[in-house]
């Protein structure tokens, strides 16, 4: 959906005199048609120079803005594993670990959201098991999104749409309105995936809408997902890619 303009959606006048069966007012029209040089040299300076040059600079606009969000989330991120390093214990691990932090998080309209923070340690060795087998690759989690979390997700994006000033960036407004307007089937259609190396990104987040959901999340990693995660080292410990098996 992109900005209206003038002109856009202009039809030939001559042609609609022409359809109503006046060719006298055609003639008339050839005739004086200098006295509209004017009109047209606005007309089509406006449609081939300044809207072209409108429409770059507006795209320019955008992409300093997604850029400065992209710098701005890696920021983050990098503080945050900052602060999981710095709550981890400093020896080696001799064996698998995990920090865990459950942190909130003010937003820029002044919700809250609560978020599960984790930092997977790994000695060498397991580490090697991992990618050797490309276990990185291995679902641990496949489950449909659930209602609070579609919900929360809808209301992310309407606070989004509304952030967006329609007269500073109305393309940008027009984008985002375009782009949620099917986000919400799309969204109960997918399904939340989480693999092995998803686990042990560094920092590794999660976020919802109550302290109580972080909580439940948290459990989960560390009573299911991470047993998990270290059932599948355990049997690739001793696995024999050829063996003979007696019964």
């Amino acid at each position: 959906m992109a900005k209206q303009r003038l002109f856009q959606n202009e039809r030939s006048f001559l042609r609609d005199m022409w359809d109503d069966e006046r060719p006298f007012a055609v003639i008339i029209w050839v005739l004086c048609w200098w006295f509209l040089i004017p009109y047209f040299v606005f007309k089509w300076s406006y449609k081939y120079i300044y809207v072209p040059i409108d429409d770059k600079k507006e795209m320019e606009q955008l992409q300093e803005v997604a850029a400065e969000e992209k710098v701005k989330a890696k920021d983050e991120l990098e503080l945050l594993a900052q602060q999981l390093r710095d709550a981890a214990p400093t020896t080696p691990p001799d064996k698998m670990r995990a920090t865990i932090l459950l942190n909130t998080i003010e937003r820029p309209t002044g919700t809250f959201r609560h978020s599960v923070d984790m930092m997977v340690e790994l000695p060498e060795a397991e580490r090697a098991i991992i990618y050797q087998h490309q276990l990185d690759f291995i679902e641990v989690e496949n489950v449909l999104r659930s209602k609070d979390q579609l919900a929360l997700m809808r209301r992310d994006r309407h606070e989004e749409l509304d952030a967006i000033s329609e007269l500073k960036n109305p393309l940008s407004k027009a984008i985002t309105r375009q782009l949620n307007q099917n986000a919400d089937q799309l969204q109960k259609e997918e399904r939340l995936k989480t693999t092995v190396g998803d686990l042990l990104v560094v920092p590794y987040q999660r976020l919802f809408d109550t302290a109580h959901e972080a909580k439940e999340h948290s459990d989960k990693l560390k009573t299911e997902l991470l047993p998990q995660v270290r059932k599948l080292i355990d049997g690739y410990k001793t696995y024999n890619a050829a063996e003979t098996v007696e019964f």
